[in-house]
């Protein structure tokens, strides 16, 4: 059900004003590493991590100020759900 709700995100005509696919991955994450789905969580998360690494910190016109940190914050929440649930 998650993966369907991303796809029709991504695939939307509209997307809000500072619309980031990396919060929306961290929140895939988190929610699927919530639920048991550890494997796929790790994925979004390392997809996420890597769009950030690529994108956010290379590319400042990419993104404001804010949703790179809004973005930072969201990457250590769900490393932090990600170690939890492997400790």
């Amino acid at each position: 059900m998650l993966n369907q709700l991303h796809e029709k995100l991504e695939t939307a005509e509209f997307k809000a004003n500072g619309y980031s696919p990396a919060a929306v991955w961290f929140y895939l994450a988190m929610a699927l590493n919530e639920q048991g789905h550890a494997e796929q969580a790790d994925e979004w998360l390392d997809r996420a991590s890597a769009w950030c690494d690529n994108k956010s910190v290379t590319d400042e016109s990419v993104e404001t100020w804010d949703l790179r940190l809004i973005n930072r914050l969201l990457r250590e929440e769900a490393a932090l759900s990600d170690d939890r649930d492997k400790n």
